[in-house]
């Protein structure tokens, strides 16, 4: 909740940036042209997604970090069941991966002010903020901008929850662990770029 709570803040605070972005003619230009729709029907589409974006990111914010901890819950919940023959349910790893997802909420708490300042800002935590702006569609970009240490600390509570859990060493968890985000990071680096 603490999460949620948090994205829900920060994206409220970039919502004027998107409205502006949405009352843009090159935005109403470039929608036509993808969604292939006349000037007119392009501009009704963008006034009604002016309208329901607030509502929509207040909505969705939740429901994408439950069903993102749920999930990452389930996978190692499978992990500890099938590979190292855990006898607990779902909850108790449920439970680890929802905790240690607190952590991810520092960079949102930390970045809020920034946002308040000025909107392009963010919390420096990757390397990305060195790299210029020129390699922003690289694959490597992607990479290197998901992987930060608040993820890497969630990783390691995540590890030691889970070793806890299937009474496993650290070490063996780890390696279990960050194959899972090691996969996660690459999938989503494939998928953006």
């Amino acid at each position: 909740m603490i999460v949620a709570m948090l994205l829900s803040i920060t994206r409220w605070f970039l919502m004027p940036e998107l409205m502006l972005t949405y009352n843009s003619d090159d935005f109403v230009a470039k929608y036509a042209e993808s969604r292939n729709l006349t000037d007119i029907d392009a501009q009704n589409e963008v006034k009604m997604l002016r309208t329901v974006a607030p509502i929509v990111a207040l909505i969705e914010t939740p429901f994408i970090v439950f069903s993102g901890v749920a999930i990452v819950g389930f996978i190692v919940f499978s992990i500890g069941r099938m590979r190292f023959k855990s006898k607990l349910g779902y909850f108790p790893f449920y439970r680890v991966v929802a905790w240690s997802s607190i952590v991810s909420g520092i960079p949102l708490a930390l970045g809020i002010p920034l946002k308040l300042i000025n909107p392009d800002w963010s919390f420096p935590s990757n390397i990305t903020y060195f790299l210029s702006d020129d390699m922003k569609s690289t694959y490597f970009y992607q990479i290197v901008q998901t992987i930060d240490l608040f993820l890497i600390w969630e990783v390691w509570l995540i590890s030691i929850g889970f070793a806890a859990l299937c009474n496993i060493s650290i070490q063996v968890s780890i390696r279990a662990i960050g194959t899972v985000f090691i996969i996660f990071i690459v999938l989503n680096a494939l998928a953006i770029t």
